[in-house]
């Protein structure tokens, strides 16, 4: 065959084989191979599972087989490029509840279509079958639902902007505490956004400010204090060192995982910062999946989500916020856009996407008002917020220039930084009455100062001495006289060594009026941001991993045939009563059978993995069973005081005995739940077979 398997792949097949539980290892070998005879040799087995399986006419066969949710779930493995059972069912669990699909995974590696390894859980399709498989089975189709052309020329103003974040970074500097102890904007603040920010405002309800001021938590760019929210400049200038797209798919991961109901008690970490890039980097490949000009089904979008998670060490999307909340998050601020017909992208992405930004944004107006025109570096809308009071965020948001605003500025920025970067960011002249007025001012904000240092003080004869020495006055920050000088803290060793040379030894400890202790915590502005993983020429979202040009194959006559030849064996099988036929029959229906040469010599024998009713020690043998084996689970219906059944997926871990009765303890699939039943209430129960889809050291972790 042009397209066999490499000799590697056939390996990893064959080693995957025989790491099978072996309740599962031998009933796949007695379901392809009949009857085996002892002694036998596991690997001499596997070895005639593989000459099968090369073989053209069983490769037709199990093709044939596959029908339209086989391929969805083969369609899935494919496009997440060996995923784990979890992220298949995270992206089909629209189509599945929990059982269906773990049923549906154990029917495809019974009939060695798909498999997976011990030491290494993923799933694989059968190297023998993948060729075949691909070329007529696989459809993205089926997967995402095709678009809808959608031609739209332009959409709403998005609403979680940079520009927003720093625009709402410059009104809330105006608030000491604009918090009230539950979290929630006090009145006077909540109604000067509202006006200010008129866009954003939705039915008099701040959900919005929350969702922006969080966002901005999320990213360590304002700091939360009781009832105070403090800018962290320094996190600010990183956050602006980022791209404009890797800044916006930021925003709106800070904002997809951030409540609308008040503002949160979250300091932002490494560990943080590591998860909302993830969810950014996600974000970038939906984006980089969907096309303009195209409607889709909700559905689609979701799974396109899923699809697009990159492949980390972090947590999935799944465990941090739900991909429906997410999907609806970007609804709310308008990046997607729904309608009764579906979901499009907005085509105003494409101009907050623009790399191309105003040098000289800033129209300054002899009123002392001024326009901004984005786009900008983020880095710029900071030093704006810092100095200039916001009187309306618009298009172009207008600003004012204040006695007030200059100061608050010139706490973080010196006179000369101020005058000079003003000058360079308007797009004209600064007016005189402007130059004037910053002068004046300055006056005013120099007139007092404080200088944070180390208060060094010398007697007259070390005065003498230290103040002549070259190197000395490159460490004080203001000399007083008399021997009184504040010296630079951060250069205290150079100039204790100094002193030392002079000959002032030894130096008395450093005086502090309260004791201090070392803030061995990680602050905000230490972090980075983590660059986001964009898809290059090589590396095309998984998404598009295959081409979804054209239509699969369509269906053959070939699975009716081998149905018809099955069937027709089953009805001339001799030595087979009814129950036995009836048996047979059903594994016809689960495709178990290739060739009707296996209904000969599959043994068939009453079934002892379920009881149900009134058989009491029949479940408890069923359960002590399952305890004995690493990898069996237990799938039962508790009856309940409602009367209404509830049906279980278990991993067994303890029968207690209480009283008169037997309380059975396990933990639920998928959530991990404890579960507590006693075996009375169990109305039914069966074992299933070991899988490699719950591996032993799950037992273990719960």
């Amino acid at each position: 065959m042009t397209n066999s398997p490499t000799r590697q792949q056939i390996d990893e097949w064959k080693r995957c084989l025989l790491d099978l539980p072996d309740e599962l290892f031998f009933s796949i070998m007695k379901l392809y191979l009949g009857d085996l005879k002892t002694p036998f040799h596991k690997p001499r087995l596997v070895d005639r599972i593989i000459h099968l399986f090369s073989k053209e006419d069983t490769i037709q066969r199990a093709v044939a087989l596959i029908d339209q949710q086989d391929a969805l779930i083969l369609t899935a493995v494919e496009l997440l490029d060996r995923p784990s059972p979890q992220q298949i069912y995270q992206l089909l669990q629209d189509s599945y509840d929990y059982f269906n699909f773990h049923n549906h995974l154990m029917n495809l590696q019974e009939r060695l279509i798909i498999y997976s390894c011990s030491d290494n859980p993923l799933l694989h399709i059968n190297p023998f079958l993948h060729h075949d498989i691909r070329e007529s089975v696989l459809s993205p189709a089926a997967l995402f639902p095709p678009a809808t052309p959608y031609k739209v020329d332009s959409g709403p103003p998005i609403l979680a902007t940079e520009e927003t974040l720093w625009c709402i970074a410059a009104q809330l500097k105006n608030y000491p505490e604009p918090l009230k102890a539950d979290g929630t904007l006090k009145k006077r603040v909540g109604d000067e956004l509202q006006s200010i920010f008129s866009t954003l405002a939705e039915d008099n309800k701040p959900t919005q400010f929350y969702l922006l001021i969080n966002a901005l938590l999320k990213l360590g760019i304002l700091e939360k204090d009781r009832n105070s929210l403090q800018l962290v400049f320094d996190r600010g200038i990183k956050f602006g060192n980022k791209t404009r797209a890797e800044r916006l798919y930021y925003l709106w991961a800070a904002v997809c995982i951030s409540s609308d109901e008040s503002v949160e008690d979250f300091s932002a970490s490494n560990t943080s910062i590591n998860q909302l890039s993830h969810i950014a980097a996600s974000i970038e490949n939906l984006f980089a999946t969907v096309p303009q000009e195209y409607l889709f089904e909700r559905t689609s979008v979701e799974r396109m989500l899923v699809a697009a998670e990159p492949v980390t060490s972090e947590k999935p999307i799944a465990e941090l916020t739900t991909p429906t909340r997410l999907i609806e998050r970007l609804q709310h601020i308008r990046a997607l856009i729904g309608s009764s017909q579906g979901i499009y992208r907005n085509p105003a992405i494409a101009d907050l996407l623009n790399d191309q930004e105003e040098k000289t944004p800033l129209l300054v107006h002899p009123d002392f008002t001024i326009t901004v025109k984005p786009p900008l570096p983020f880095e710029v809308g900071l030093f704006i917020s810092s100095v200039m009071q916001l009187k309306s965020f618009t298009a172009y948001p207008q600003f004012e220039m204040t006695r007030t605003s200059y100061l608050h500025g010139r706490s973080r920025f010196a006179f000369d930084t101020i005058q000079q970067r003003l000058d360079e960011l308007s797009a004209t002249p600064l007016p005189q009455n402007i130059r004037f007025s910053l002068e004046s001012w300055e006056s005013h904000y120099s007139s007092v100062v404080m200088i944070e240092g180390i208060t060094l003080s010398l007697a007259e004869h070390w005065d003498h001495m230290v103040r002549n020495h070259p190197d000395f006055a490159g460490y004080v920050l203001r000399d007083f006289g008399n021997g009184i000088y504040v010296m630079d803290a951060s250069h205290r060793k150079n100039w204790q060594t100094l002193l030392q040379d002079i000959g002032i030894i030894p130096l008395p400890p450093v005086e502090s009026g309260t004791s201090s202790q070392q803030d061995t915590s990680v602050s905000a502005a230490a972090q980075q941001f983590p660059s986001l993983s964009t898809p290059g020429s090589e590396e095309q979202p998984r998404v598009n991993s295959f081409s979804t040009e054209g239509s699969p194959k369509p269906p053959s006559d070939a699975d009716q045939k081998v149905y018809q030849e099955l069937q027709s064996e089953l009805e001339h099988l001799p030595h087979a009563n009814s129950n036995q036929k009836k048996e047979l029959a059903a594994q016809i229906e689960k495709k178990l059978f290739l060739f009707p040469s296996q209904l000969h010599h599959t043994q068939i024998s009453p079934s002892v993995n379920e009881a149900r009713g009134i058989n009491y020690s029949g479940k408890v043998r069923i359960i002590q069973q399952a305890l004995q084996a690493e990898w069996d689970l237990l799938e039962l219906v508790e009856r309940t005081a409602s009367g209404k059944p509830l049906r279980h997926l278990i991993r067994p871990q303890e029968l207690q005995k209480s009283g008169n009765d037997l309380l059975l303890r396990g933990v639920k699939l998928p959530t991990n739940e404890e579960l507590k039943v006693w075996v009375q209430k169990i109305g039914y129960i069966k074992k299933w077979k070991g899988s490699l889809f719950i591996q032993p050291q799950d037992y273990k972790q719960s």
